[in-house]
């Protein structure tokens, strides 16, 4: 590759950076042999040309490896008691919430440590249900687990403070006047807060567990899909009111950060609004960068922020379903009658692929309904729900009640029908399950199948377009 061709360095160096991580992190020898092999084995193949590139990415697997080192799960006895505090990362209105950043204290010493870690809570003793940002303390006997998060405790003592600062102020302010105004057109309980703000708290078990047979959990995690709908729709209504550019990209970043916000912010939405702020605040200063290089560029600082999160599911699903969305863009990109069908259906189909690898390694199942449910529900259920809520929203803030009861009618009735339609195909949805082994065996298979088949439309596309250059 000649040095020219390469527009995102800063996604190759996360990438880089990411596998020297997961080296560090994974558990089977020959796992990590196979994985260091085809990570340094791709860099010399394809960045061979390109001295510097490839120094700098060899030198990030390194500082991966040694950051996930330096981040590996503490040892700890499942006979001992400890205690924990951190901060919550996830909602804990299920019992169950992720905690990071935190300290570990036992036989009287603290000690830092950057895991996530999975803390299992008796609903009925605790006060508060603690909320993503809240600082948590808890006590109990803690167990190693191999998929992520890799420690839970068994909590027998627990508790919450909310976090004073101003930014998880602001996210759960917005939150809870946006779930008033669900609540004051009888939409608590429907599926539209899931969708809207990724919120699963009000969402009934029976229904939580029929998304998870379907395999649709995905489109109720705040994500690219959410925040990049709601730039369209901020900048159709902008532009409605003919507002300077400059002005339109002030108001871009500002909003989407409290969009992003009131939903947690979760680890797929923060990465989505650090990619479209990226990109305005570039496109201020009048220099575009390549959507893989923001891509990287956002990836690497949230890790700086908080290196933990590599393990977690949630950014693995979200930074790999992007990437391939981004990478095969330009293999969909040739106009036609049937584009509008076609574009969407090729963008979900990459997306599924991509995450596959991580659905399989990590929960050991797969639902063959996945990939089809989704390309049916997002534009028959899904579009609808978000933009209705964005309605209900905005009539919220000039008090237009009538409005409100209207819609929130007719979008009560859709989300019956979207219930009773997840219900149904619960019950025949056929689903494929794996023993560790063959999860870890078909993973990489994907994965080397994926990386290959990029490098070689890569190079068609790219005789492709050279033919028709001179010709």
């Amino acid at each position: 590759m000649e040095p020219r061709e390469l527009r995102y360095p800063l996604f190759v160096f996360f990438c880089s950076f990411y596998v020297g991580y997961l080296i560090a992190t994974v558990l089977h020898l020959w796992a990590v042999a196979i994985l260091t092999v085809l990570a340094v084995f791709t860099l010399i193949l394809f960045f061979r040309k390109t001295l510097l590139i490839l120094t700098v990415s060899l030198a990030l697997i390194l500082v991966g490896f040694l950051t996930g080192t330096l981040h590996s799960v503490p040892h700890v006895s499942s006979d001992e008691e400890y205690e924990y505090t951190g901060i919550a990362i996830s909602d804990g209105s299920s019992g169950y919430v992720i905690a990071g950043k935190g300290y570990l204290l036992h036989e009287g010493k603290w000690k830092k440590t950057n895991t996530h870690i999975g803390i299992l809570v008796n609903r009925s003793a605790v006060a508060s249900v603690p909320r993503k940002g809240d600082v948590i303390w808890a006590a109990g006997k803690i167990e190693d687990n191999v998929s992520y998060p890799h420690m839970t405790m068994r909590a027998t003592s627990f508790g919450a403070a909310v976090e004073k600062s101003l930014l998880s102020r602001i996210g759960n302010n917005m939150k809870a006047w946006i779930v008033r105004r669900f609540e004051d057109v009888g939409l608590k309980n429907s599926s539209l807060l899931p969708v809207f703000l990724g919120e699963k708290s009000f969402v009934d078990r029976n229904l939580s567990s029929a998304f998870r047979e379907v395999g649709i959990s995905h489109l109720f995690a705040v994500s690219g899909f959410h925040i990049g709908l709601m730039y369209l729709l901020l900048g159709m209504i902008f532009k409605l009111f003919m507002l300077p550019l400059k002005l339109r990209l002030y108001l871009m970043i500002i909003l989407l950060g409290i969009y992003a916000l009131s939903t947690g912010p979760s680890i797929s939405s923060l990465r989505a609004f650090l990619v479209f702020s990226l990109h305005c605040m570039f496109a201020l200063v009048d220099y575009p960068q390549h959507e893989l290089n923001l891509l990287g560029l956002a990836g690497l600082v949230m890790i700086i922020a908080d290196p933990g999160m590599l393990s977690s599911i949630a950014f693995q699903l979200s930074f790999g379903a992007t990437a391939a969305i981004l990478i095969s863009a330009p293999l969909h990109k040739e106009t036609s009658k049937l584009s509008f069908i076609t574009e969407p259906l090729m963008v979900s189909v990459a997306a599924q692929i991509a995450v596959l690898p991580v659905i399989i390694v990590n929960f050991e199942r797969l639902s063959l309904l996945t990939i089809p449910m989704t390309l049916l529900l997002v534009p028959v259920f899904v579009l609808p729900f978000f933009v209705g809520s964005l309605a209900i929203t905005i009539l919220g803030l000039i008090n237009a009640e009538t409005l409100s009861a209207i819609l929130g009618e007719g979008l009560r009735v859709l989300s019956d029908v979207f219930e009773k339609t997840v219900y149904t195909i619960s019950e025949i949805g056929p689903e494929i399950h794996f023993s560790p082994l063959s999860a870890s065996l078909i993973s990489s298979l994907l994965v080397c199948s994926g990386l290959a088949f990029f490098f070689g439309m890569k190079g068609i596309v790219r005789r492709t377009s050279t033919g028709d250059h001179l010709s």
